[in-house]
């Protein structure tokens, strides 16, 4: 349930920055169990419960979300600056709010994919908490 309203959440708030591939990243936006890089660039929004989470020397985090979706692998979520939520610890349950990413153009060096083995993930603007 709380997927279905992040994704109903997602078109209503975000429908004026919507990009070329908007309509069909709100109906499904997972290829093979994972964020499809087709949609790089389009708004997400994710909801699940963190189970792993990995500091990068920058500063910022990468956060494993488990979607709790079958055929869905955990995504892979970073953000941009600072949450002002709190602290974000393993296993919160959270909405993450962003835009799908490729780790390639994030991260020239290949760490993040290194980190994660995963081509895509998603920079995060706004983390809320789940009751």
């Amino acid at each position: 349930m709380n997927k279905i309203l992040a994704t109903v959440f997602l078109a209503l708030s975000f429908q004026s920055y919507a990009g070329p591939y908007a309509k069909e990243a709100n109906e499904n936006p997972f290829l093979d169990g994972e964020l499809n890089p087709k949609y790089e660039g389009e708004l997400a929004a994710l909801s699940g419960n963190i189970v792993k989470i990995i500091a990068l020397p920058n500063g910022s985090s990468l956060y494993k979300l488990n979607l709790n979706m079958d055929g869905i692998k955990p995504i892979w979520v970073t953000n941009i600056g600072s949450f002002s939520e709190g602290k974000i610890t393993k296993n919160s349950n959270v909405i993450f709010r962003g835009y799908i990413a490729s780790a390639d153009n994030l991260d020239e060096s290949g760490q993040i994919r290194a980190k994660t083995g995963s081509e895509t993930l998603l920079l995060s603007i706004k983390v809320d908490s789940v009751k």
